[in-house]
């Protein structure tokens, strides 16, 4: 039996939607996932860090936005916590959306997508 993947069903429809609309630099960042120890140490070598967003953003005045997705019952890890407080503290804009209508609200308010109509 399939695993259900809510967060990843999330990010595959809002990514759909940037592509369409989004004005911006944005890119989707493929941290998680299982892989072998060398390719991890390979990728952490090469800079990858835990705790970035799902998908990071260039905004006008080159602020960087970051959005975490969660399942509706996901939490942050602590990894996540500190690279929310980093990006927060330099005035960055930071959000977790736990489902499809809140990040698109967010991306929204970002500018990213059109606001949506009930």
């Amino acid at each position: 039996m399939k695993r259900k993947e809510p967060e990843r069903d999330i990010q595959v429809a809002i990514v759909d939607a940037l592509h369409a609309y989004c004005p911006h630099p944005w890119f989707a960042v493929p941290n998680g996932g299982k892989r072998h120890i060398k390719t991890a140490t390979k990728l952490k070598a090469e800079g990858v860090r835990r705790g970035v967003p799902d998908l990071c953003f260039v905004l006008p005045g080159g602020r960087f936005a970051g959005l975490e997705l969660k399942s509706k019952k996901g939490n942050l890890s602590p990894d996540q916590k500190a690279f929310r407080d980093a990006v927060t503290a330099i005035q960055g804009w930071w959000s977790v959306a736990h489902s499809f209508d809140d990040a698109w609200r967010t991306l929204a308010d970002w500018g990213c997508l059109p606001p949506r109509v009930a």
